[in-house]
């Protein structure tokens, strides 16, 4: 459960969208298993948004090298570490 994370540890932002319709070929294009990554929704201007998570890094340099191993997908854009904490103050933990 992804609030229960250490919020000073990392995660991998793989992807973000306005739905999250294309996630599970993403994850399964990566290789990722549904249970090591987290489907996040979250407010942008008003309206919910949706990132794929994976993982979760002691600091940036891991997640920078857990990311160097994924492989070259399509849709996997807009991708960095981003530390737990502040994705914790903007997910809504009710999902959908």
């Amino acid at each position: 459960d992804f609030a229960r994370l250490d919020g000073n540890a990392y995660t991998l932002q793989l992807a973000d969208a306005a739905t999250p319709d294309g996630f599970p070929g993403l994850v399964d294009r990566l290789g990722l298993s549904p249970t090591q990554v987290y489907l996040l929704r979250v407010k942008r201007d008003g309206s919910s948004w949706w990132l794929l998570a994976h993982g979760q890094f002691t600091d940036a340099n891991q997640a920078k090298a857990a990311l160097a191993r994924l492989p070259s997908v399509p849709g996997l854009a807009r991708n960095w570490p981003r530390k737990i904490q502040y994705l914790q103050r903007e997910f809504d933990p009710l999902g959908p």
